[in-house]
């Protein structure tokens, strides 16, 4: 028996069915099922596989990451039953590097539209070689936070100030 598949008391997780039938002898035979999670809404944010930047090289665009919303229940693996939630529109990511005053160029913020939120421009405008804390954030999910290793572009250029 359901009794509560409208109320919004529901929604959490370790929720079980039991599924209950009685026999013509009288007897009581019950299935439950295994626990899972009830949300109304995405409820984890996560970086597509494939899009997430680890390495970059200054001045050129890094991989751009493809956030999605996902609703659970959701397997022990990212492939197994998560799926991307459409249900939060107007959702906003932004990306941000963490704990530098590096600038981090292109737009910085993207659109969840259908549960999917893609950057397109991301850059990071830096001389120095070296390894940067990059997070994604939206309102209601916690953070995603990687780390970008960040190597020095080849010289475009070189000038000579005192002649040999």
């Amino acid at each position: 028996v359901l009794t509560c598949l409208t109320g919004l008391d529901c929604l959490g997780v370790n929720h079980q069915l039991r599924f209950q039938n009685t026999e013509c002898d009288g007897a009581s035979v019950s299935v439950d099922t295994a626990a899972f999670t009830l949300s109304q809404t995405a409820n984890t944010m996560v970086v597509k596989a494939g899009t997430a930047p680890s390495t970059a090289t200054a001045g050129v665009p890094i991989i751009q990451p493809t956030v999605q919303l996902w609703s659970f229940p959701c397997g022990v693996n990212s492939a197994s039953s998560c799926l991307v939630d459409a249900t939060a529109p107007g959702v906003v990511v932004t990306a941000a590097l963490e704990g530098t005053a590096a600038p981090l160029g292109g737009s910085k913020t993207a659109l969840f539209v259908d549960g999917v939120a893609s950057f397109t421009d991301l850059v990071l405008s830096t001389s120095a070689a070296t390894t940067f804390n990059f997070s994604l954030s939206a309102p209601g999910f916690a953070p995603i936070f990687m780390d970008i290793l960040v190597s020095s572009g080849a010289v475009s250029k070189m000038v000579i100030t005192t002649q040999p």
